[in-house]
């Protein structure tokens, strides 16, 4: 699933409700996101057997604080963005219902977490070549 060039873990230090937020985000692909219709191939994998084991993964790493791979945090960060603010292939307004942070909260910990982790870098590892021409 990772490229050969990105295995090297990267720990990237989170609050405790960022990292609530974040796995709380990645485990509602299981819950109520798991019916939501997502191009799988989106983070890298071919099917939603890989997809949920990919998650699970994201989730069990992100809530124990263990680094993870440049790549597996462009994910991580894509797939939390999506739980959160999409109700048309995420979770949506589902999300706040069962979790302990409202909304507006939920909001602060996502631009957090996105200072954190977002970068053109990581988001070249998640869409390799897609970058958009640079413009003469």
């Amino acid at each position: 699933m990772d490229d050969v060039a990105d295995v090297d873990a990267v720990a990237i230090e989170l609050t405790d409700d960022e990292r609530y937020f974040m796995g709380w985000a990645l485990g509602h692909w299981g819950g109520a996101a798991s019916d939501a219709p997502l191009p799988v191939g989106l983070v890298g994998v071919s099917d939603w057997e890989e997809f949920d084991a990919l998650t699970d993964r994201l989730a069990t790493a992100v809530k124990a604080g263990e680094p993870l791979s440049d790549l597996d945090w462009a994910r991580a960060l894509l797939l939390t963005e999506i739980s959160f603010g999409s109700d048309l292939i995420g979770a949506g307004v589902e999300f706040e219902m069962a979790c302990r942070f409202a909304d507006r909260d939920g909001l602060t910990l996502l631009r957090s977490l996105q200072r954190k982790i977002a970068s053109r870098r990581r988001a070249a590892l998640l869409f390799p070549g897609a970058a958009r021409p640079s413009r003469s």
